[in-house]
């Protein structure tokens, strides 16, 4: 009897803690802005990212380097908690931009391939300020 019973308290809490952890992240989750750092190609950079969204529920991610020197990312679509983005143009190069916000932290990369050069990847990671 013991046994059925520490067994079906263990089969409860089992059920109890398989519910749905995911967070729901709405457009108004993702804007503000942001503080961190890029990683291109070993070098680390100090950046600040502003995240702005459209109408049409589509994002921008601002890159500040200093007051001259920025990236400007626009209209990367969003699918709850995560951002995916991939445009490419014959002869031209291609654009792969991913990324994810969890809690208040936003991590997200790109890679941009240019012909006859070598692919240009980075990484940022901040936290909301």
């Amino acid at each position: 009897m013991k046994q059925t019973t520490i067994l079906l308290l263990f089969s409860l809490l089992f059920l109890i803690s398989c519910g749905n952890d995911e967070e729901d992240c709405t457009q108004s989750t993702w804007l503000g802005s942001y503080s961190g750092t890029e990683e291109c190609d070993n070098e680390v950079l100090n950046v600040d990212i502003s995240v702005s969204a459209n109408e049409e529920d589509l994002m921008a991610f601002m890159v500040n380097y200093n007051e001259n020197e920025y990236i400007l990312f626009e209209e990367i679509p969003r699918d709850n908690c995560s951002v995916n983005f991939n445009e490419s143009e014959p002869g031209e190069g291609s654009l792969n931009l991913n990324g994810t916000l969890n809690g208040d932290e936003l991590t997200f990369n790109f890679v941009l391939t240019i012909p006859d050069e070598d692919p240009w990847s980075c990484t940022y990671t901040a936290t909301r300020n």
